[in-house]
């Protein structure tokens, strides 16, 4: 019998000395500040000689020169600081390892040279079972050693790598020089501020626009600086703050709110993108929820904010967390226990789920107010958010917006936004969609008879209604706009138009309204007069008993289904070939449930396509009590059918 003997073990790669490396990162951070120091000294210089002459050119002509060129080296070694102390530290961790794997290396020649002469001394038809087992063995040891070393070499030349990419990636020192000097010089001089101030790095500096996004991810401290106002308002950012917040003198009757929302458009159309991407970025507050500001720029300004909005919620939850272990054992009289977190844990976590959401996958929010919460955890503000879904563009036909209604807040708004989604995923090419949730609305459906909510997202809707229209001539597009309102969202969509929504096509999806005190087309205003509206209700939706009611803040306004001039459409069967009709309360959000009749008839108003106008019910039981609109819907009957009554319309607008 013979044993096979396993091969030498590899040999593990060399690796120089390289305990200095990190003292060459600082030796260069050093080089820095003192080049930097330098230069700021060559500055002061140049401004205090007295030569006057030929001779003063000269002196000033050699100090810029010399201050330029210092400052191109300052650029370049910044650049490279932080990739020298990232090598230096997994160098570090491979050294470690390299010293593990040469001992290891050296155990495994000596066991296979043990082995080879245990063999040698027995003979081939004495070899043991046992001396078979030790050969396997180490033959698997040796093998998983390879695999080792070839997972070290990897890392090493990864790393390696890394430097080289990063220091072919810099910039000239022109190019650097360059970079500088196209910036605005009150935008430098705010991020000089910050960085003097400590809220940004040094490496931060001369960073662009991108740059400074990445690492604000990672250091959400800075972000809540940022969307603090720690960034001084001089220069561009005092004029944009003079144009958004600041007085205005204008004619009398004059729409100051056009008038400042024109000039923040116009304003930003004056900056080259990076100076309005570094903006955006340094001034989250102003940017971020300003109508007129460009989508991309209010983009790049509300993901500082959700930055630091998720950190916010992370300490929250934390606090949530302790406080919830703590009451675990805290017990009344009556055996309950006295906690009463498990709702506001599982929103935070919620929320946090978004925030992340938002910033992993890149989606476009054009407003955004984080949550707020008193002392006990109970939310006291729901939020707000607006998200485009696709991109507004010279191709874009139509732009459609999904007002949510009674009970959503930020936790449960991806519910929200995935109707929307659903919409533009349905026709790419042709729709973008937003889901607009400006601020608080009801949280109960008693609550959700006041109009207090509509009264103050209404005109909110209409202001943004301006920002989408100027958003979509900006890009050279022509694009229909729908607004939809769904329940409590019809209302607020109702009081929008009273507020002047620029909005070519209207619809309500189980809407409580049209709009408290609107009790006919005459109640809007003139700029309402050629906008196309269009409504749907499922029989049985239980809003059917308040669509119409209007009594001082109680009420929404005229029944949507019958207000003239509305065309009220066929809700009609759930998706599928076996598809019931949609009907009773579970209807009331069972019209969203993608390729039903009612969805479809929504995707055709988004894209201005055909729709089924409003078909009456057949009914399996009888009915028990009539109303105003008709007989209404009980737990005695159920829809079984639908009379032939309804026809196909070209969608208008």
């Amino acid at each position: 019998m013979t044993i096979t003997i396993p091969p030498v073990p590899v040999s593990v790669p060399e690796l120089e000395a390289s305990s200095s490396c990190s003292a060459v990162g600082d030796s260069v951070l050093a080089a820095a500040k003192d080049a930097r120091a330098v230069a700021d000294s060559a500055g002061d210089g140049a401004q205090s000689l007295t030569w006057e002459g030929v001779a003063a050119d000269a002196a000033d002509h050699a100090m810029t020169v010399l201050t330029n060129e210092i400052g191109d080296a300052v650029s370049a070694l910044w650049g490279v600081v932080q990739e020298l102390d990232a090598y230096a530290e997994t160098i570090t961790d491979l050294e470690t390892r390299h010293a593990d794997l040469v001992t290891l290396r050296s155990s495994l020649v000596t066991d296979r040279d043990a082995l080879i002469a245990d063999a040698a001394a027995v003979g081939e038809d004495e070899v043991s079972l046992w001396l078979q087992l030790r050969a396997s063995t180490l033959t698997l040891s040796i093998s998983t050693f390879a695999q080792t070393v070839e997972t070290w070499s990897t890392e090493l030349t990864t790393a390696e790598d890394a430097v080289i990419a990063a220091l072919q990636a810099g910039d000239t020192a022109a190019e650097a020089r360059d970079f500088r000097e196209a910036r605005p010089p009150e935008l430098q001089a705010s991020i000089d501020a910050l960085v003097d101030a400590g809220v940004l790095p040094e490496a931060m500096r001369y960073a662009s626009a991108a740059d400074l996004q990445a690492w604000l991810t990672d250091n959400p401290e800075a972000a809540a600086g940022l969307v603090d106002g720690t960034a001084p308002l001089t220069g561009s950012a005092a004029v944009l703050n003079q144009l958004v917040n600041g007085a205005m003198m204008t004619n009398p009757g004059a729409d100051v709110s056009a008038i400042r929302m024109q000039g923040v458009h116009d304003f930003f159309a004056d900056l080259d993108p990076e100076s309005a991407a570094l903006l955006a970025t340094l001034y989250p507050s102003l940017v971020g929820s300003t109508d007129g500001a460009p989508f991309d720029a209010r983009e790049l300004a509300n993901r500082v904010k959700v930055i630091d909005a998720l950190a916010d919620e992370r300490e929250l939850l934390e606090g949530m967390e302790d406080r919830h272990e703590h009451h675990q054992g805290d017990w009344d009289l009556f055996g309950r226990n006295n906690d009463d977190l498990e709702g506001p844990l599982a929103d935070t976590r919620d929320r946090i789920a978004l925030y992340e959401s938002i910033l992993n996958d890149d989606r476009t929010i054009l407003f955004f107010e984080p949550a707020t919460h008193d002392s006990d955890f109970n939310r006291t503000y729901d939020g707000g958010i607006a998200e485009l879904h696709g991109e507004i563009t010279a191709d874009t036909q139509n732009v459609g917006t999904l007002v949510p209604g009674t009970g959503s807040h930020l936790g449960n708004y991806d519910g929200n936004a995935s109707r929307s989604e659903s919409f533009h995923n349905a026709a790419p090419d042709r729709l973008a969609m937003i889901t607009w949730m400006g601020g608080d609305l009801p949280d109960s459906l008693l609550d959700a008879k006041g109009d207090e909510w509509s009264r103050d997202l209404g005109p909110k809707l209409a202001g943004f209604s301006d920002a989408v229209r100027l958003e979509i001539e900006s890009s050279g597009s022509s694009a229909s706009t729908t607004y939809a309102g769904h329940s409590y969202g019809g209302a607020v969509v109702g009081r929008a138009e009273a507020a002047g929504l620029d909005a070519d096509r209207v619809l309500h999806i189980a809407s409580a309204g049209m709009g408290n005190d609107i009790g006919g087309p005459s109640d809007y205003p003139d700029s309402q007069n050629d906008v196309h509206r269009y409504s749907m209700t499922a029989p049985g939706d239980p809003i059917e008993n308040f669509q119409g009611l209007d009594a001082g803040s109680w009420g929404h306004g005229a029944d949507p289904d019958t207000f003239p001039g509305t065309e009220r459409l066929h809700t009609g069967n759930d998706a599928g070939p076996d598809g019931a009709p949609l009907q009773g309360s579970s209807a009331h959000s069972d019209v969203f449930n993608h390729e039903s009749d009612s969805w479809n008839q929504m995707l055709e108003v988004f894209v201005g396509g055909e729709v089924e106008t409003y078909r009456t019910p057949t009914y399996d039981g009888p009915v028990t009590y009539p109303s105003s609109r008709g007989p209404v819907y009980n737990w005695n009957r159920s829809v079984d059918g639908w009379n032939d009554d309804g026809s196909t319309i070209d969608v208008e607008g």
